[in-house]
């Protein structure tokens, strides 16, 4: 095996190559990762270095590629003390006195071909094997030429670049599959051109594929902090992420994990880009699909206008999910619903434009939730639109169409959603998550015709104020809070993290997220485990407190009161709230109306004011939270 290191150094070894008698010297090479006793050094052999970087070590098993004296791929194979030999029944036919200069390649592969021009065909492996903190033997292709046919020296120089990374999180990791955002090509077919004495170039061939993936064997085990994070390697040709990359993990009981990074990333030939940041690995949020419920008796399809691009998408009524073909008329009765949501691999692009379009089309009444963004990918997490004129007309004349889904993307693009609920007289109620201002460029006549009176959710970061055809509904109230089970970070919301510092009792606490500062988890300890939540800056929004929670069994807790401050031994006078946290292993949103206790005790949720989390009253019991923060009451729809 060939274990790399950072490395500042060239070494030389001896590459004897039997092309003129060395094939019947040479011993059966012993098994793989093992040091073989070869045969001695010879005349005519083949010196070998190759670039700094990496410090390598050639171990038993390792082959070459050769192309010497013809197109023909000569396998040699590593026989110790240095050397390389072919078996003497494979032995190549001697070099042709027309030979400009021989090429070498590693590792060996059966399908690296060469032209007559010199330029390699070979395989970018898409699957890497994981080594705890080194990169592993095969993953560095390399490839060498002569000055000329009597040049005996070979000078390997890497054609891929590394990427570094540390990653932590709860789980063992199973494989990890890399990609770029914007489906760059990273392995399998590339075409490769070097010279004597210069630095080799690659272009990667037209069945090349989009992912790299790690083999972690029997598991890799993560730490679950930063700190204690497990550092892979990764070798990939030359590419500009300009996207950045998306890392996805699968864990040993077949959980997904993902990451998505979307700085920019820099892959260059001989080097090693490192990721600062630990990257984590947190579960895949699938999606919310897009559902309709029937109020009566309903119909429901999706219809295409012109010529839009083939989209791919499943749905799902009473029984599991199904493909859904285009134009299928799906019939509900009172209370029925069904969803639809892209396949696994998503749909790249969806709507075109004004002549070529998706739109859903039927009859009855019928109350839609979920995201819109499930038609396009299947995580939850994705808030970026795939193109422009994505959503353009999708629900326009649907008049049966009462309560939108939610718009989850969180940015514009170019007619986006133009027209999209033009005509839907009966929709009264409209869920945006953008921060983007729209207008003509975006939301050209979108609500043109709807209800006259409704609800408009906005999303609490966006800062813009507009009202008409092309924004907001004119006579429409705003309401600017996240849905509860949303599961985003917003800028503008106070959410309510612990202050152990406040005096805790009895309880362990952990930011359980590198990403998501709001979640939490708490372990009590023993009797009477508590923790001091910290002091809001700004007035509560209002008296219903929401957070998204794990428990490892019921958990019987209480939100203490203190309306001046938190002070030694915490809030006194009975001013308490208690609740069970149902035990959950995946996450379930909890709402708790305090009105009444707000009124009983005289909070008021002023600045500086504090509650106290009491959780459970055993030990060892783990509960995680997220998102926690106030809210007013749901206004009138």
């Amino acid at each position: 095996m060939i274990s790399l290191y950072l490395c500042d150094m060239r070494k030389s070894f001896i590459l004897a190559a039997a092309i003129l008698g060395l094939m019947s010297a040479c011993t059966k090479p012993d098994q793989e990762g093992q040091e073989n006793e070869g045969p001695t050094h010879k005349d005519n052999t083949y010196t070998a270095s190759f670039e700094t970087l990496v410090k390598q070590k050639w171990l038993g098993g390792d082959k070459i590629s050769l192309f010497a004296g013809d197109q023909t791929n000569q396998k040699y194979l590593y026989c110790g003390d240095n050397a390389f030999a072919v078996l003497e029944d494979e032995a190549p036919e001697p070099l042709s006195g027309k030979v400009s200069a021989c090429y070498a390649v590693y590792p060996y592969d059966k399908s690296t071909t060469i032209a007559a021009d010199g330029t390699i065909t070979l395989n970018l492996p898409e699957t890497q094997t994981f080594t705890r903190n080194v990169v592993t033997q095969h993953v560095g292709t390399m490839v060498a030429v002569t000055k000329d046919a009597k040049d005996t020296e070979l000078d390997f120089k890497n054609i891929c670049g590394f990427i570094k990374f540390r990653a932590f999180g709860f789980d063992v990791i199973k494989d990890l599959t890399i990609s770029g955002n914007n489906g760059e090509s990273i392995s399998g077919e590339a075409k490769v051109t070097a010279r004597f004495g210069t630095s080799p170039t690659i272009e990667m061939g037209p069945s090349a594929r989009t992912s790299v993936t790690i083999d972690c064997g029997k598991g890799a085990w993560l730490g679950s902090l930063p700190s204690a994070a497990t550092t892979f390697w990764i070798a990939l040709p030359p590419v500009n992420f300009q996207g950045g990359i998306t890392i996805k993990a699968t864990s040993s009981d077949g959980s997904v994990f993902v990451n998505k990074i979307s700085e920019p990333l820099q892959v260059t030939r001989n080097s090693v880009s490192t990721i600062s940041k630990a990257v984590e690995f947190k579960q895949l949020a699938a999606s919310r699909p897009l559902t309709f419920v029937s109020e009566g008796s309903s119909t429901l399809s999706l219809v295409k206008n012109g010529s839009p691009a083939p989209v791919e998408l499943e749905y799902k009524t009473t029984d599991g999910w199904l493909t859904y073909p285009i134009g299928r008329e799906i019939t509900l009765s009172n209370g029925s619903e069904v969803s639809f949501r892209a396949i696994e691999a998503g749909n790249q692009t969806f709507s075109q434009g004004p002549a070529d379009f998706y739109q859903f089309t039927g009859s009855g009444s019928l109350k839609a939730s979920g995201d819109i963004m499930s038609l396009v990918t299947n995580d939850d997490t994705v808030e970026t639109l795939p193109c422009d004129y994505c959503f353009f007309g999708l629900f326009k004349d649907f008049q049966a169409l009462k309560v939108s889904p939610n718009l989850g993307a969180t940015t514009l693009r170019t007619g986006c959603y133009e027209e999209m609920f033009k005509g839907c007289s009966s929709l009264n109620v409209i869920k945006t998550s953008f921060k983007t201002a729209p207008g003509t460029a975006f939301t050209k006549d979108w609500v043109a015709g709807v209800a006259p009176a409704g609800l408009f959710h906005k999303s609490p970061d966006a800062t813009w104020e507009a009202s008409g055809n092309s924004s907001i509904p004119d006579g429409w109230n705003v309401w600017m809070q996240p849905d509860d089970d949303d599961i985003r970070v917003y800028e503008a919301i106070e959410y309510l993290i612990p202050a152990p510092h406040m005096g805790a009792n009895q309880i362990a606490s952990e930011q359980s997220s590198y990403e998501d500062y709001t979640e939490w988890t708490f372990v009590s300890l023993g009797r009477d485990p508590y923790m001091p939540m910290t002091p809001p800056k700004g007035q509560a929004a209002g008296p219903v407190i929401v957070f998204q929670y794990k428990s490892s069994a019921d958990a019987k807790c209480e939100f203490f009161w203190c309306d001046g401050g938190y002070g030694v031994g915490g809030p006194v006078g009975g001013k308490e709230t208690a609740f069970t946290l149902a035990e959950s292993s995946e996450w379930k949103t909890f709402v708790l109306d305090m009105q009444d206790a707000w009124t009983k005790h005289g909070f008021k949720g002023r600045p500086g004011d504090t509650i106290r989390f009491d959780v459970g009253n055993v030990a060892d019991l783990s509960v995680s939270t997220r998102l926690m923060r106030w809210r007013p009451p749901f206004p009138e729809k």
